[in-house]
């Protein structure tokens, strides 16, 4: 629907907070929440801040400056702009420059507001509205003048009220999913015992003789700068988790640099696996719908031969707690030799 846009500030206080200083922080008090505490906030993920000011400077701060009230919206907006948290009744403190408090008036539900924030729209118009050359920012005069929808109230509260419903059923679906996995790899492993062992005295194959393909990609000319909005799926080692393929930030590269990796073709029944950084070992099958697709260097593409190995079979293996154990040690190994950290 064709809704008025208005500018955010006109239906929002947009306010930072009083600076902490370091020699303020103590081991134990108010917990002090930053950017990186908003971050999993807005995941739902439990958190445990690591810095803390005392009771004592909190209530000064609270009776001069105010703190944040609860359903107020807290909005990062340094570095990695655009998680939110709408506050609940516990006692915290945040900081300034990092994160801004936005105290909706009674035209705007916050509720609302934070589905829209976490929208890819809203996210593209943060994106175009943000500078700086280290890393991304919002101003509180652009973020005052960010252009929002802005429908009736009533109706405002039925779409986050239906969000709310769909959020809620697609948790217990994620839930019953993680489940489902749990519960294969438990019958993988009573099917076929602990593939390290081999108690059950199966045939072994090198992973070489049974595929058609090993082998990693590469970044196109230019890195993250040379990316497209729409075109041939360029596979990234954060789009690649134990037998789930994620499409947040997946990027994408025209034809011209498709071409010229052109050596690592993703293909229908491809096992993905990362080979370096933090997620490594990680490991699924490419989704179908996802071709056209090529791999970065951080993403190997494991080809089963068909008549040798199923890619199924082949990701249950590689995501078993001994071989993903026995993987990631020889990761290490590899990294201290060169090293020479012996």
């Amino acid at each position: 629907m064709d809704w008025q846009r208005i500018e955010l500030g006109k239906v929002a206080e947009v306010k930072s907070s009083k600076r902490i200083f370091a020699h303020e922080y103590i081991e134990d008090g108010v917990p002090f929440f930053r950017s990186k505490e908003i971050g999993e906030l807005s995941k739902g993920d439990k958190i445990e801040t690591e810095l803390f000011i005392s009771p004592k400077r909190y209530d000064d701060i609270k009776l001069k400056f105010g703190v944040p009230n609860v359903v107020d919206m807290l909005l990062t907006s340094v570095g990695s702009i655009g998680n939110t948290w709408i506050v609940d009744n516990r006692t915290f403190y945040y900081k300034d420059g990092n994160i801004t408090q936005l105290i909706p008036t009674e035209k705007l539900d916050v509720n609302f507001l934070q589905y829209y924030f976490s929208s890819k729209l809203f996210s593209g118009a943060m994106s175009s509205n943000s500078s700086g050359t280290a890393y991304n920012a919002l101003t509180i005069a652009k973020i005052n003048k960010l252009q929002i929808p802005l429908p009736p109230l009533p109706i405002q509260k039925k779409i986050a009220a239906i969000l709310d419903a769909a959020d809620a059923y697609r948790q217990k679906t994620k839930a019953l999913i993680e489940k489902y996995d749990q519960l294969t790899q438990s019958l993988f492993l009573e099917m076929f015992g602990d593939p390290v062992r081999n108690e059950r005295g199966w045939e072994v194959e090198k992973l070489v003789t049974i595929t058609s393909k090993i082998g990693s990609g590469a970044t196109p000319r230019g890195g993250k700068d040379s990316y497209q909005t729409s075109g041939i799926s360029l596979i990234r080692s954060l789009n690649v988790h134990d037998h789930k393929f994620k499409l947040k930030d997946l990027a994408f590269i025209d034809d011209i640099q498709a071409d010229a990796l052109n050596n690592v073709i993703v293909e229908e029944r491809d096992v993905l696996f990362n080979i370096t950084g933090a997620s490594v070992c990680r490991c699924c099958i490419v989704p179908t719908d996802l071709l056209p697709a090529r791999v970065n260097q951080h993403v190997a593409i494991i080809r089963p031969l068909k008549t040798k190995l199923s890619p199924i079979f082949l990701t249950y293996y590689m995501t078993t707690p001994s071989i993903k154990r026995q993987l990631l040690e020889n990761s290490i190994r590899r990294w201290c030799n060169e090293r020479s950290y012996n």
